[in-house]
């Protein structure tokens, strides 16, 4: 007769599982360096949070099957971003805020990086298109090349 204690996992530590994890991702030879290098971990009670951003949707799939490898790991909680939902987000962002109705504005996301393109009638409203597109999650840093009357291309 086996005890039931035989069926159990084994304990691992969170800490222990945050160094599986991490261990995983950087020996994975499916995700890119840059994909790996704007991901970020943490784990608490055997949950496995991954955030940041991937370039594509399968990459952003692909750490889950990884991370779902992981002994230790009980679930997981996916807060990654791909490049093509984050303009996406972007863009319905705007039209929610309004801005869209005023200007011809575009987005393009490397990995969280986020250039604006187009025309705005004012440098006020591109203003409100920066604060709009810094509150969409996954948004890291905004460029804006927006043009406008009395208004120079910068970096926000």
């Amino acid at each position: 007769l086996g005890s039931q204690t035989d069926n159990l996992a084994e304990f691992r530590s969170d800490d222990e599982i945050l160094r599986a994890v991490k261990d995983a991702i950087a020996g994975d030879s499916r995700l890119a360096p840059d994909d790996k290098s704007r991901l970020d971990f943490r784990v608490e009670n055997g949950i496995a949070q991954a955030a940041g951003n991937v370039r594509v949707r399968p990459a952003r799939n692909h750490v889950q099957e990884v991370l779902s490898r992981v002994p230790g790991v009980i679930a997981f909680k996916d807060e990654i971003v791909d490049d093509i939902t984050l303009e996406t987000n972007v863009a319905l962002a705007l039209d929610r805020a309004g801005v869209a109705r005023l200007s011809a504005v575009y987005a393009r996301s490397n990995l969280g990086d986020v250039t604006l393109y187009g025309h705005a009638p004012s440098p006020r409203t591109v203003e409100d298109i920066v604060r709009e597109v810094g509150r969409v999650p996954g948004v890291r840093n905004i460029i804006t090349k927006i043009g406008s009357p009395d208004l120079e291309p910068t970096h926000a």
